[in-house]
Order: structure tokens, then C-alpha cells, then sequence
């Protein structure tokens, strides 16, 4: 039984009570009269009664089933339902609330699209920056390994030319000493040419980058290769002087003859040396492009007078200057190798830093793809809310027995 009957039921009941109540009123108080017109008094009662229970009924339950019936559509997020104004106080009042209610529901829903619509561009933007993140941490990657690579051969070039250079040291050293001997054999001889003698110039510079380094070797192994060819060249003069000297000149014709031998050997090491060279300028090129080159350039002096002292005297000044750049040379290879460890360790946690950064980068996308399908949700959830066209419900007052009116009209 529905709520509307039970309330006829029940009204009918309470004026049945109310009319028989009265007849028995009537008739204990004594009064006279027709019972015909107690019975017609009765009946009109009754149906005085029926009829304002059932326009009760009609202003009161009817309202109330049509709010019950669009709160239903609100409890599941149909918010295109609106109320008219009635005319009735009461139920005016609860049109209006819900009324409010859905508008604030509407606008909620259009600010949750415009919300959404942010976080999907967002989530375009963060699946953009991942993907060149993840692209430019393979590249870091990708240039590390190559770079520690690099290092790992420069290392071992530089423990090559460390070990070319003692070598190098070692023959400088005996011809410095050749020279001297060669120097006192003929000093009583050309005292004065000796003091005339002047050196060349001096040039010795502490490399501190590898660039700069590979220069500077390629032109000290060009000066001893000219030294050499020079040496020899001056060995000649001395073996023609030594020839013109005849008896006298025997002992410095051997000098003379050493001196070639090692010139040459001088030349061997230093083709040596020249390949390399050539190694680290190649190593050196990859890893640094700025190199300052020093030249330096020697001039001996010859005159016709003390040719012989003062090729003695370049030989001897020539050696101990080859002796002083290989063991620079040499201390800056060692330095530069612990350099280059360093390096190449330094490169290494790069490359490890950048694979974490990597695999970091590689699990953007995916944090991208699940913002999109979250802002996807709620945007089919905002248009299920707000979109499509909206029916206004009219609850009229019910005291003339009139229907429930319903409107459509377009709202968004």
C-alpha cells in the first residue's frame, strides 16, 4: 500500500471517528430532532472531510513524490533536473535548494573541465620533457663511454711517451757528456773561441693542459731531430778541421766521429719519439681544441776563426738543454697520467650518474600516461555532469486538484 492511501485510509478513518462521535453527542445530550437530517448531517461531514483530506493529500504528497523523484536523479549525478517556484512557501524553499544545489554542481563540473584540461596539457608537456630527457641522458651516456674510452688510450699513450722520454733523457745524457769531453780536448786550443761562444735561446714551459703538452713535445722532438742534423753536420766540420790539423788534430777526429755516431742514434730516438707524438696530437686534438703553439728557434753563431769550439760549445749547450726538456717532459707525462686516471674515473661516475638519470627518465612516460587517463576519467565524468539538455520540473500547488506540470527547456 502506497503513502499516498494509507493517508486517505487514515484521513477517512479520523472524520468517520469525528462524524459518529458527534451523532453520539447528539443523542446523550437528549436534543431532538429528525434523524434523517442527523444521518444527511453526517454524510456531508464525511464527505467535507474526504474531500479536504484528499486536497491535503494532493498539495502535500504530490510535491513531495516529485522532489523525492528528482533527488533520485541527483544522488546519481544527473544534476540536468530544476524545480519551478510553486507558489507554496514550504516547498519553495526546497525547490530553491536544490536548485542551488545543482547549479554549484554544474559550476563545479565546468571548473573540473577547465581543471582537467590543465592537467592533460600538463601531462603533454611532462611526456615532451621526458622524452628529451630521456634522449639527452642516452646521449650523456652514449658520450661518456666514449670519452672514458678516450682516456683509458690517452693514459696508455702517456706511459708511452714517459717511458720514450727516460730513454730520450738517458742518450741526451751521454752526449752532454761526449760534448764535454769533446770540449776540454780542444780548450787549450780555442780558450778564446770559448769565451766568445754565446748560447741559444732557452725555452722551457710547464705544460698544464694536454693539448698544450702535445705541442710543445712535437717541437722539442723537431728541435732534436735539428740538433741532430746539425751535430752531425758539425761533426763533419770537425773530422775536415781535424783532417787539416794532421797529428794534432787525430784525437779530436775521434771526438768528431763519436759525436756523428751519436747524432744518429739521436735521430732513431727521435723518430721514435715523432710517432708518439703523433699519438697524443691525435688524443690531444679529440680532447681539447685549444693548443698554443711555441716555437723556438736557435741561431748559432760560426766564424770562419773558431768553428770548431763554437760547434763544440752548441753541442755541449744543445745536449743539456735536450736533457732538461725530457726530464720535463717526462714529469709531466707522470703528472699528466695521474691526471688522466682521475679523469677517467671522474667520467665513469658521470656515466653511472647519468644511467640512473636514465632509467629515472624512463618511467616519466608512463607517470604521463596515467595523469592523461586520470584527467580522461574525470573529463567524461565533468561532461556526465554538466553537458547535454536539462529538464525543469514545475511543482505546482495542488489545491485545485491540478497535475504535476513538467517543462522542458534547454539549459547547459
Amino acid at each position: 500500500m502506497g503513502v499516498r492511501i494509507r493517508v486517505y485510509v487514515f484521513a477517512t478513518i479520523i472524520v468517520g471517528l469525528f462524524c459518529a462521535l458527534l451523532v453520539s453527542e447528539v443523542y446523550t445530550a437528549g436534543e431532538e430532532g429528525p434523524l434523517p437530517l442527523v444521518i444527511a448531517m453526517s454524510v456531508i461531514g464525511m464527505s467535507v472531510g474526504v474531500v479536504g483530506a484528499f486536497v491535503l493529500i494532493q498539495t502535500m504528497v504530490r510535491p513531495l513524490e516529485t522532489i523525492s523523484a528528482i533527488a533520485k536523479h541527483y544522488g546519481k549525478g544527473d544534476f540536468r533536473e530544476r524545480f519551478e517556484i510553486s507558489g507554496v512557501p514550504e516547498f519553495d524553499a526546497i525547490s530553491t535548494s536544490f536548485n542551488d544545489l545543482a547549479d554549484n554542481m554544474r559550476k563545479l563540473s565546468r571548473q573540473v573541465r577547465e581543471e582537467v584540461s590543465k592537467l592533460q596539457h600538463s601531462s603533454l608537456e611532462l611526456k615532451d620533457a621526458s622524452d628529451e630527457v630521456v634522449r639527452s641522458t642516452l646521449a650523456i651516456e652514449e658520450r661518456a663511454s666514449n670519452n672514458a674510452t678516450a682516456s683509458e688510450e690517452m693514459s696508455v699513450t702517456i706511459e708511452n711517451v714517459a717511458r720514450n722520454a727516460e730513454n730520450a733523457a738517458r742518450g741526451a745524457t751521454k752526449a752532454r757528456k761526449l760534448a764535454e769531453d769533446g770540449s776540454k780536448a780542444v780548450d787549450n786550443t780555442l780558450e778564446q773561441v770559448r769565451k766568445d761562444e754565446s748560447q741559444i735561446y732557452n725555452s722551457a714551459v710547464v705544460v698544464s693542459q694536454l693539448a698544450e703538452l702535445s705541442t710543445k713535445i712535437s717541437v722539442v722532438v723537431r728541435f732534436i731531430s735539428d740538433i741532430a742534423d746539425e751535430t752531425n753536420l758539425l761533426a763533419l766540420n770537425a773530422a775536415i778541421e781535424a783532417a787539416r790539423a794532421g797529428e794534432h788534430g787525430r784525437g779530436f777526429a775521434v771526438v768528431a766521429d763519436e759525436v756523428r755516431k751519436l747524432a744518429e742514434q739521436t735521430v732513431n730516438s727521435t723518430k721514435g719519439i715523432s710517432a708518439t707524438v703523433e699519438a697524443i696530437q691525435g688524443g690531444a686534438t679529440r680532447a681539447k681544441r685549444a693548443m698554443d703553439s711555441v716555437r723556438e728557434s736557435i741561431t748559432s753563431v760560426s766564424t770562419r776563426a773558431d768553428q770548431t769550439a763554437q760547434s763544440l760549445s752548441a753541442i755541449f749547450a744543445a745536449n743539456r738543454e735536450i736533457e732538461n726538456m725530457v726530464l720535463s717532459i717526462s714529469t709531466a707525462s707522470e703528472e699528466q697520467s695521474t691526471t688522466s686516471v682521475d679523469m677517467a674515473k671522474n667520467i665513469e661516475e658521470t656515466a653511472q650518474e647519468a644511467e640512473h638519470l636514465s632509467t629515472c627518465g624512463r618511467s616519466l612516460p608512463e607517470v604521463a600516461r596515467r595523469m592523461t587517463e586520470i584527467s580522461t576519467r574525470l573529463t567524461h565524468f565533468a561532461e556526465k555532469m554538466a553537458e547535454g539538455h536539462s529538464e525543469t520540473v514545475s511543482v505546482t500547488s495542488m489545491t485545485s486538484g491540478s497535475s504535476l506540470r513538467t517543462r522542458t527547456e534547454a539549459y547547459r
